[in-house]
């Protein structure tokens, strides 16, 4: 059977809903793309992706804030579970029992559960803790929405090395986030905190517009339909007059394109309004063409995902939209997005402005 009969057997019962006019034009995709067929080893493939992956993150680091990762060989990044976890208390008492070591202006108030009330901290360490968060949905919306524990820790780390530079009155709190491991792991509950609020706003701008966008009921008609979208991938597509899935046009299905404006751009707390600065181009020649970030066009794909799923289930609750279950899946779809740009620059510039100019 072939995959345009295969396609049409997944999504029978789907027609895609016509989107609304939007007032920005969209870019056109490029009318001619050179093929890249030369005859290349493994190890020159692999050299030639990581150069174009690094020119493309070279680009787009040149409107990113910088994070200071002078942390790295000072600061122990321990793992642990999200929470206040046995080793966040330990972490709390090591701090509380070590601040005489320490100037008075690094010094942090606990409450009687061994947390850091944002609020309760001297008014620098305020300042520093909102710089940080601030970095963090930064990160989240323009780098990576779902990063490993590990990773994660790091970024932490050095987001608030960040902040600290940053931020009057606080060149003693910096050096001592170079020195104390505890002090890091205390204050980064404060930005970590806000990791899952941020990837739930997305997967419940998803529960607000899938549905109707797709047209998905609680009932076997609606799981029959959520199973036919998740087939090879439909839900990524728009679908042609006969429910084809238009391939040459990924991620402009229009429950993406509704979750990504109402996440990223419905009011001015929103990534894609507060951050406007940060889109970029990685076109030399095009720079006033901007593009959605990859980490903000894939967690917007994972979490119309998540919604089709809940749908496709007979379960009453709806998936816990963590990292545990969709990381695995965010990272294929930043995959997916990655392969258009080691394929073609012009494509995935096309790809990513015309996502830009639809949301």
């Amino acid at each position: 059977m072939s995959e345009s009969s295969n396609d049409n057997k997944c999504v029978s019962h789907y027609r895609t809903p016509a989107l609304p006019k939007k007032s920005k034009a969209v870019i056109p995709a490029p009318t001619s793309i050179k093929s890249k067929s030369k005859h290349v080893s493994t190890s020159e493939t692999v050299t030639l992706k990581a150069k174009k992956l690094g020119k493309r993150e070279e680009r787009q680091k040149l409107e990113r804030p910088v994070f200071h990762s002078d942390s790295d060989n000072n600061v122990k990044h321990e793992v642990d579970s999200d929470g206040l976890s046995v080793d966040d208390i330990a972490h709390s008492e090591s701090v509380a029992n070590s601040e005489r070591c320490w100037g008075s202006s690094t010094q942090l108030k606990f409450n009687s559960h061994g947390k850091v009330n944002l609020t309760a901290q001297q008014s620098h360490i305020q300042s520093l803790l909102r710089a940080a968060i601030s970095l963090t949905h930064q990160h989240l919306a323009f780098e990576d929405a779902y990063p490993d524990l590990n990773e994660k820790r790091r970024v932490m780390a050095n987001l608030l090395l960040t902040a600290a530079k940053s931020e009057n009155g606080c060149a003693e709190v910096r050096s001592r986030l170079k020195k104390d491991a505890p002090y890091v792991r205390v204050l980064a509950r404060q930005p970590e905190g806000r990791v899952s609020k941020f990837r739930n706003d997305f997967k419940g701008a998803a529960e607000r517009r899938v549905p109707a966008a797709l047209g998905l009921e609680k009932n076997a008609a609606g799981r029959e339909k959520a199973a036919a979208l998740l087939c090879k991938d439909a839900y990524l597509f728009p679908l042609d007059a006969k429910g084809n899935p238009m391939r040459n046009k990924p991620f402009q299905a229009p429950a993406i394109l509704y979750t990504i404006e109402a996440a990223s751009f419905e009011n001015p707390t929103c990534a894609g309004i507060k951050y406007h600065h940060l889109f970029t181009s990685t076109r030399d020649d095009r720079l006033d063409e901007l593009e959605l970030p990859c980490a903000m066009v894939a967690l917007a794909a994972t979490a119309v995902r998540a919604v089709i799923m809940d749908y496709a289930s007979e379960a009453k609750e709806a998936l816990d939209f963590n990292s545990t279950i969709f990381a695995g899946i965010y990272g294929k779809l930043v995959d997916k997005i990655n392969n258009v740009f080691e394929d073609s620059e012009k494509k995935y510039h096309s790809m990513m402005a015309t996502l830009y100019n639809m949301t």
